[in-house]
């Protein structure tokens, strides 16, 4: 499969794709050696040979309504994209309702590397891999919790249905992680005024709290 370009960044990141694009500007310094980074994922479906299959699927975000397959592939060093794992939920700030609170936002990151593409050690030293892209979203994205890493490789996946040929692709020397965290952004901060097409939000409403 050829490599898909990397997708536009969104310009304005709000709710669930805030702590997303933090966390993909901190991978790109932070983790050299994940080649192919991607941001919230969705599950596409299509026909192949009179069955139906399911894979990840991200806007390319140039205008075009392009989608990009981001399932692994040989000719990859590393690869990762987000899930949203379950619905977001607010929690007013005590004392100023109506002013200001805070999104928690279920995500999964999923994780998959060629090993021998990114150094030949000989075994499998994917935890350390894992161990690195915990560190650097634990420290990007703000009070992040991790909950749970699954390194079973129809668990990580489970959500595709993807041929022969790409499940033997989980197996060493190859390892995919799917880590499930929760991430939090704000919400109707005072200084974020409404939405306003083409010409950005309008002036910011006053403090109510000063």
């Amino acid at each position: 499969m050829e490599c898909q370009p990397q997708p536009l960044l969104i310009p304005d990141p709000m709710l669930a794709q805030m702590p997303v694009h933090q966390l993909l500007a901190a991978f790109a310094t932070e983790l050299p050696w994940l080649s192919h980074a991607y941001g919230l994922a969705q599950t596409g479906q299509r026909k192949v040979e009179n069955r139906t299959e399911r894979y990840a699927q991200i806007y390319q975000q140039d205008g075009s309504g392009r989608l990009l397959d981001i399932r692994p592939d040989a000719g990859m060093q590393a690869l990762c994209f987000f899930e949203r794992n379950g619905p977001s939920s607010f929690e007013w700030d005590e004392g100023a309702i109506g002013i200001s609170g805070s999104w928690t936002h279920p995500l999964a990151l999923v994780l998959w590397a060629n090993l021998p593409a990114i150094d030949h050690r000989g075994y499998d030293y994917s935890d350390a891999l894992v161990s690195d892209a915990v560190r650097v979203l634990t420290q990007t994205a703000p009070n992040a919790e991790v909950v749970t890493d699954e390194r079973r490789s129809d668990e990580v996946f489970r959500r595709y249905g993807w041929d022969v040929a790409q499940h033997q692709l989980m197996t060493y020397p190859y390892a995919a992680a799917r880590l499930v965290f929760f991430a939090h952004s704000p919400g109707l901060v005072s200084c974020q005024g409404p939405f306003a097409v083409l010409n950005g939000p309008l002036d910011c409403a006053p403090n109510l709290r000063a």
